[in-house]
């Protein structure tokens, strides 16, 4: 018996999984008048999440009485990618009207389910594990900047917090990719990337060996390129201005030591009236015994009375003395 009831029930399962429709469910229409009775699926780039204009149409479904649609598993190719669901609206409403769309991550082997509900588009359930990721993102995203924020500071907490969470909290790669595109939409990509340029260098390693288009993330190589490239240019020219420094530095120190040099020559103790003699003497080319007879003293004298001047007047050898004349 349980057999035969692990079979059926298999053989149920696969049944649904091989189901022609890949995406089935409900819309709530709570003023039909409002509303067009079809059901809109169309394509978004993952660089034009922003622009719904942008969107690709795929296929229309028509809505039944009860509100159900449904679109079919070939429309879709095996790659995942991001879709909204839509509905129009044909006649203009007192206000606002309510939120009439959803985005979905999908792929032809998943399956996607909508509920009744009290929204357009209500709670769904789906078997692809990216779009979970996603939707917990965007429900973190809408309680996260709910506030209206002034002071400055909060603005830069709740943003460095949001910055964190897309970083850390998401695992798989399209999510991280889509939290990325959301941050340069937010002016908070290039911040981030100056803190933690390892974190997205790593990131982008990751993405060139996965099977997402390169097309999808040029736009974070062209980011690294630019931030990175300003911060390396930024750091080549700081340290220019600090070797300039330090040369001007050393400079002005050579500076004052051939001032203090010149001032100590100047302030020399003055040589006395027998050394004066002896450097009249050296400076008309006698030698040390020419001088001694000269002067009537011995040539140890003579060596005594040079070794003063040569102290005196800051030179080492007769040559200097000669040049110094």
């Amino acid at each position: 018996m349980l057999r035969h009831f692990c079979f059926l029930f298999l053989l149920l399962t696969g049944a649904s999984l091989l189901g022609q429709d890949v995406i089935t469910g409900y819309v709530s229409l709570k003023e039909p008048a409002l509303w067009e009775k079809q059901v809109y699926l169309s394509r978004i780039e993952l660089n034009e999440l922003q622009r719904i204009d942008k969107t690709r149409l795929i296929a229309v479904s028509p809505i039944s009485q009860d509100g159900y649609f449904s679109f079919k598993r070939e429309l879709l190719p095996e790659k995942e990618s991001v879709y909204r669901l839509h509905i129009k609206a044909i006649k203009k409403a007192i206000g606002q009207l309510p939120k009439h769309d959803q985005l979905i991550l999908l792929s032809n082997k998943d399956r996607l389910h909508f509920e009744k509900g009290d929204a357009i588009f209500d709670k769904y359930r789906t078997t692809n594990l990216a779009d979970r990721e996603w939707q917990r993102l965007r429900r973190f995203e809408r309680e996260f900047y709910a506030s209206e924020d002034k002071e400055e500071h909060l603005i830069s907490g709740r943003d460095k917090a949001y910055r964190s969470f897309a970083k850390d909290s998401l695992q798989i790669l399209m999510v991280k990719l889509i939290s990325i595109r959301e941050l340069a939409n937010k002016q908070l990509l290039n911040k981030d990337i100056l803190e933690n340029p390892t974190y997205y260098q790593g990131l982008l390693e990751e993405l060139r060996s996965s099977e997402i288009d390169q097309a999808e993330y040029y736009f974070l190589e062209q980011r690294l390129l630019l931030v990175l490239g300003n911060k390396t240019a930024r750091n080549y020219e700081i340290s220019i201005w600090v070797n300039l420094l330090l040369g001007g530095l050393v400079l002005f120190l050579l500076g004052l030591m051939l001032k203090a040099r010149k001032k100590r020559q100047e302030v020399s103790v003055p040589l006395s009236r027998q050394e004066s003699n002896v450097r009249s003497l050296i400076l008309e080319g006698k030698t040390n015994k020419e001088i001694a007879n000269e002067l009537f003293i011995s040539v140890n004298t003579v060596k005594t009375h040079i070794t003063n001047i040569y102290q005196k007047l800051d030179v080492r050898s007769r040559k200097e003395l000669l040049q110094k004349k």
